[in-house]
């Protein structure tokens, strides 16, 4: 059977239970927009308010998500991974004895385990989906289709090797490790190669903003309002969820007006910044500035201070330092 995510969200008999009512409006038209399904003008207008561009004309490859809390940003990671899950067709796409994955990543596996427990409700409660459950495991699904579904912490190591239909990157923008300065780069380097071998396979990094720094910023900066493969959208709790009680909003605004327009806002942090605002750093930045002419009268000088190891030396300065302490000039 093939369904595409409209038809599957408002089937009673698939995810329609999870979605039904108009406080989800919203988020089925960023869905439709991202596989590239037909609006109507009010999905349209809907959609062009939370991403400033008009909506793609195929599916996306990724998607990135920045929503306040409570929009309902796990229970949409969850229908995209399921749908995924339950309607890939293996014929023509895996090596004899290959499957293909589901990953929910997230700082912890307690974390990514929410995604998880929505995806096992519709496996469990929607009887279509329970009959195609080979064998439940301790971190996931194995369904007969050749689809595992895992949950997963944020580690490049972990996430190799692997054909992915659909990972899910889980409030990315708190992600930390102790192995990694830049965990969420790291891990979406790592996986991106396994994404490319299965068609229509998708990314999906969803949470609620933080600091101006990271994998979600960058894409923020990069893709937002563009048009692309590459789709961002980010939208107040209220926009997701009208269902909220404003009240709630608007006395954590009195508390702390900045933690709030992160947290129910969904806008990007000022105070959490660097010693140096990155926005000061941007616009004293000449991109695609590679070499620049001499001015006349003008002496320079230069100095290099690379760090690493090379042919059994340290170098250090422009110089090696090497095991017997003897200093030798960096270019010998």
């Amino acid at each position: 059977m093939t369904l595409n995510i409209t038809d599957t969200i408002n089937d009673a008999k698939l995810f329609g239970p999870w979605f039904s009512g108009e406080s989800w409006d919203v988020w089925k038209a960023i869905l439709k927009a991202a596989y590239a399904l037909p609006l109507t003008a009010q999905e349209r207008a809907y959609f062009q308010a939370v991403a400033e561009r008009e909506p793609p004309t195929k599916p996306v490859r990724e998607v990135w998500i920045i929503a306040g809390r409570r929009g309902g940003k796990d229970s949409v990671a969850s229908v995209i991974a399921g749908q995924a899950a339950a309607f890939f067709d293996p014929k023509g796409k895996l090596r004899g004895g290959e499957r293909a994955v589901v990953m929910c990543l997230a700082v912890d596996r307690e974390q990514s385990r929410i995604v998880l427990d929505y995806i096992r409700s519709y496996f469990t409660d929607i009887p279509y989906l329970r009959q195609m459950v080979q064998r439940e495991v301790r971190d996931g699904l194995q369904l007969e289709n050749g689809v595992d579904i895992v949950v997963a912490t944020n580690s490049y190591r972990s996430v190799r090797g692997r054909s992915v239909i659909c990972t899910i990157f889980d409030e990315v923008a708190f992600w930390r490790s102790e192995n990694s300065a830049a965990p969420d780069i790291e891990t979406y380097h790592a996986i991106t190669p396994g994404l490319a071998t299965l068609p229509g396979s998708m990314l999906v990094g969803i949470s609620s903003p933080h600091k101006k720094s990271g994998l979600l910023y960058d894409k923020w900066r990069e893709h937002y309002g563009r048009d692309g493969d590459v789709l961002v959208v980010r939208a107040p709790s209220m926009t997701l969820n009208p269902t909220l009680d404003q009240r709630i909003i608007d006395e954590a605004m009195e508390r702390d007006p900045a933690v709030a327009r992160a947290e129910w806002m969904a806008e990007w942090r000022d105070d959490l910044a660097q010693f140096l605002d990155r926005q000061i750093v941007e616009a004293a930045v000449d991109v695609g500035v590679v070499v620049r002419p001499p001015i006349p009268n003008v002496k320079y000088h230069a100095f290099a201070d690379p760090f690493g190891r090379r042919r059994g030396f340290l170098h250090v300065g422009g110089c090696a330092f090497r095991k017997d302490r003897r200093w030798r000039d960096g270019s010998a």
